[in-house]
């Protein structure tokens, strides 16, 4: 066992120029905590915000990374901690006293832990919570009965895997894109209905589909002016819901809109994993990993070394479609 951890840190929040590698002792494990020997991470719009100082969620000595994979080496105490030792895990980091995935080791509470199956990569576990964000949202459209889908950023991982999952299940999606790269994308995994948002009279064309194929539930990873935009045009009575912010800007909703049959909520993963039982998200974890090639797979760019984090980071923020970044977190 290590005595010393070498982990991706940053110095200044809002200067991704100031992440540097770093040493740092191995620390004590409060009970609920397990200690990690990390494998692989992967660099999601997530780390990008926590990175840009746009969350209240920072984690020990200014570590970076939200989820990886690799084995657990050490409980801190607890029965559900001291059942994951020796374990292959994908998890997602958590608590106040965690270390980043971005790291030779990391820290993070048992209950974000789940074992993988034997012949489950440490590459595919890495990014596997983006799939309970899929497997959220889907339990949003069933629960509404919602017949049809409306999404924003549907070139990203959630959006592709998303639109794979309501295929599987016959549910048409209407997915806003911005540029034609991003609708190439689309087409080649078989979307049906594709609206590039910069072009001339969206609004109108996503109003005539929204209209033909009843849908009433949206899906916002942006926010800003497009939340509002996409508000509109989901089809009464409807829900919104906003799970991320790639504008990096407020919710823009025009006060007159809030009057009709809609509901606006956040999605947020965090609190519905902490309401689900182990044996739940067991469940839905054999099922991710079942589905995972059909539905889930996460297409990465490239796998980069944990030494060349800050330059991947930089390039991740200037253009995140189709450049999903594995990162390699071992130095030996």
């Amino acid at each position: 066992m290590a005595e010393k951890i070498k982990l991706a840190s940053i110095e200044k929040y809002t200067d991704l120029g100031t992440i540097q590698i770093k040493e740092i002792d191995v620390p004590s494990l409060p009970e609920g905590y397990v200690l990690i020997k990390t494998e692989f991470a992967s660099i999601n719009p997530s780390d990008e915000i926590v990175a840009m100082g746009c969350s209240h969620f920072h984690l020990s000595n200014s570590s970076l990374g939200l989820q990886g994979s690799g084995t657990v080496m050490q409980s801190g105490g607890g029965a559900l901690a001291n059942s994951l030792v020796n374990k292959r895990v994908a998890f997602l980091v958590s608590g106040q006293n965690s270390i980043g995935s971005f790291s030779e080791y990391s820290i993070t509470k048992a209950e974000k832990v789940l074992p993988i199956n034997d012949d489950f990569s440490f590459e595919n576990a890495a990014n596997v919570f983006t799939a309970f964000t899929v497997e959220y949202m889907m339990k949003k459209i069933k629960k509404g009965n919602h017949r049809a889908v409306i999404q924003t950023a549907a070139a990203s991982s959630v959006g592709k895997a998303l639109l794979r999952y309501c295929h599987y299940y016959g549910i048409p999606v209407i997915n806003l894109v911005r540029r034609n790269d991003q609708a190439e994308v689309l087409r080649d995994i078989g979307a049906d209905y594709i609206i590039i948002t910069t072009s001339e009279g969206w609004q109108n064309r996503t109003r005539l589909l929204v209209k033909e194929l009843g849908a009433t539930i949206g899906f916002d990873a942006i926010s800003g002016e497009m939340a509002g935009e996409v508000y509109d045009l989901i089809k009464e009575p409807g829900k919104l819901y906003i799970y991320g912010n790639l504008s990096g800007q407020f919710c823009m909703i025009n006060p007159t809109s809030l009057a009709r049959k809609k509901i606006i909520r956040g999605l947020d993963l965090n609190i519905w994993l902490t309401k689900l039982t182990i044996l739940k998200k067991m469940d839905i974890f054999d099922k991710v990993q079942k589905l995972y090639d059909q539905i889930f797979r996460i297409d990465y760019k490239e796998t980069i070394n944990l030494n060349k984090l800050k330059n991947a980071l930089i390039s991740y923020r200037e253009r995140k479609t189709n450049s999903k970044i594995l990162v390699r977190t071992r130095f030996d």
